[in-house]
């Protein structure tokens, strides 16, 4: 198919077909996915007659992606389009609610001829996701798009035959705009944050009504002056994304009074009255705007610093009755919010239990109960999603070991660890940022060899904060390895590897068999698992 190369990128969402579940020829896939497409691009958007009667915006499904690849070709020179796109992985990331910035979750996506597509697990009827291309594990490019669960979203990429990306098209908004979303997100976390903190710090000794004013009249706009500060705020997602704004200002200059006071301004003051708080009812709680946000600004900050700040902290949930708890709650909170909508309440309180989760302390029966009767299910379904996970690495055996305070020779050490098993080792950081996006993805491929003699081995340095590294060991299972950063270098060095994050992968001899620097993608990643399990 011969196409015009286009000069400036241009993005353009379109409604693609509901993909097959049963196995079909890939002339037949593509005939339905065509099919399909033609019909879904003449869908209208559903209207509920009564407001009141929608179904709530959280709500666990799974939203369909697709992808169709085309390649600019010259029609007077043959090639192979296989041979283009089986060098193209293609993932579809999304940020869970309670999820932190770099726990971005992908799912890859399958592709039937030029066709890629999967099923991507959301929590949200509608998701602020993105598109992440990779070539021969190398970042090529991506976008931001808008992921929903009712109907299914397509998006049109153009390739050269090297496999460079050369353009997309789709119909939500065009790329520019995406791309000023991603730019708007930067910039508003690259706010300088001393603008945090007025500058005349006698403020401080006039009360807190001078400071909080100052907030809200100079450092609030200052912080939406850095935000749009080289691109409009697109009008099509203003509510939503102003909204996302004002929750990083919310948890980053509100909600730490005393905290920002001390390690911006160096005065040691008292914690403020509630009305000090009283930004946050500026803020749109309603799920269908506060659930929209980028990958680059989560909703649980906000949550956490509204559990954690205000009058040194709410009181966490325990074994309180919700309905209970949340009363006691929405009455501090009063001087701050005229109204504390129910939705806040109850993410309040969802909050609360998955900070105990991530504790390490698993809910009791009391607390299980409390949320079968008091939550709305699909929330409820995710706390008690994340508390299974947390019973699951308590069974896992995770072998984690310190040597960052002598020498480390990785070949003895797995001759000496895993004699006569194939070894898979990845070397990462808490830091890194596409390490811990690989390690997701990888983690349905571990699953697939879980019983295989394979062994999997992570390998991190001292730049890793050792508290933030233990209980990074914890969620991901396997064995662990903690060494210096010299002993990093060279070992990286040794094995010809430039970076984060890198794998090896070793026969059952250990003799070294293949080592990438960057994933390679996890079709690679998987083949290579493959041959070592022969």
């Amino acid at each position: 198919m011969n196409v015009s190369k286009k000069s400036v990128l241009c993005i353009q969402i379109f409604c693609i077909s509901l993909f097959p579940k049963k196995a079909m020829s890939n002339l037949t896939k593509i005939s339905f996915i065509l099919v399909l497409f033609v019909c879904a691009a003449c869908r209208t958007n559903t209207t509920f007659a009564n407001e009141t009667n929608k179904p709530p915006f959280l709500h666990l499904d799974t939203a369909r992606v697709a992808v169709r690849a085309i390649i600019f070709s010259d029609e007077n020179k043959a090639f192979s389009e296989d041979s283009v796109l089986d060098r193209i992985d293609i993932y579809a990331a999304t940020l869970p609610v309670f999820a932190k910035d770099e726990d971005e979750k992908f799912t890859f996506m399958e592709r039937t001829g030029n066709i890629y597509h999967a099923e991507v697990p959301t929590e949200t009827r509608e998701n602020i996701g993105a598109i992440r291309l990779y070539r021969e594990g190398e970042f090529i490019g991506g976008t931001s798009m808008l992921m929903r669960q009712e109907r299914p979203t397509g998006i049109t990429m153009y390739f050269s035959e090297a496999g460079d990306l050369r353009g997309a098209e789709y119909d939500y908004m065009d790329l520019n705009k995406w791309m000023e979303v991603s730019v708007i997100s930067e910039n508003a976390r690259s706010c300088n944050p001393f603008v945090y903190t007025p500058s005349d710090t006698s403020l401080y000794h006039q009360g807190w009504q001078a400071v909080s004013n100052y907030k809200v009249s100079d450092a609030w706009p200052k912080q939406m002056q850095s935000a749009l500060k080289e691109c409009p705020m697109p009008e099509e997602i203003a509510d939503w994304l102003t909204n996302n704004i004002k929750i990083y200002f919310a948890y980053q200059c509100i909600l730490p009074y005393k905290n920002n006071a001390k390690k911006l301004a160096n005065i040691n003051v008292e914690e403020p009255p509630m009305g000090a708080y009283s930004f946050l009812d500026s803020i749109d709680y309603s799920p269908e705007v506060l659930l929209k946000y980028t990958t680059m600004i989560p909703v649980r900050y906000l949550l956490e610093g509204i559990l954690a700040y205000p009058e040194g902290g709410l009181e966490e949930i325990g074994e309180t009755p919700i309905q209970k708890w949340q009363e006691r709650i929405s009455h501090k909170l009063e001087p701050a919010m005229k109204v504390r909508p129910q939705f806040l309440l109850d993410m309040l309180a969802a909050m609360s239990y998955i900070r105990q989760i991530e504790n390490r302390m698993a809910l009791s029966d009391c607390q299980k109960e409390n949320i079968a009767h008091g939550l709305p299910v699909d929330l409820g379904r995710i706390v008690l999603g994340q508390n299974a996970e947390l019973a699951k690495m308590d069974n896992n055996t995770v072998l984690v070991q310190n040597y960052s305070d002598q020498p480390f020779d990785l070949k003895n050490y797995i001759d000496t660890e895993f004699p006569g098993a194939p070894v898979a080792v990845d070397f990462w950081n808490t830091w890194c940022g596409p390490c811990l996006n690989a390690i997701n993805v990888i983690e349905d491929v571990r699953r697939d060899f879980k019983r295989s003699d394979i062994r999997f081995l992570y390998i991190s340095d001292e730049s890793s904060p050792e508290a933030l590294w233990h209980r990074k060991t914890t969620e991901i299972g396997a064995n662990h390895v903690r060494i210096s950063r010299t002993e990093m270098s060279k070992l990286l060095e040794q094995y010809g590897l430039f970076g984060f994050p890198s794998y090896m992968f070793f026969d059952s001899d250990h003799n070294l068999v293949k080592s990438y620097t960057s994933f390679p993608g996890i079709r690679i990643y998987r083949n290579e698992l493959r041959k070592l399990d022969k």
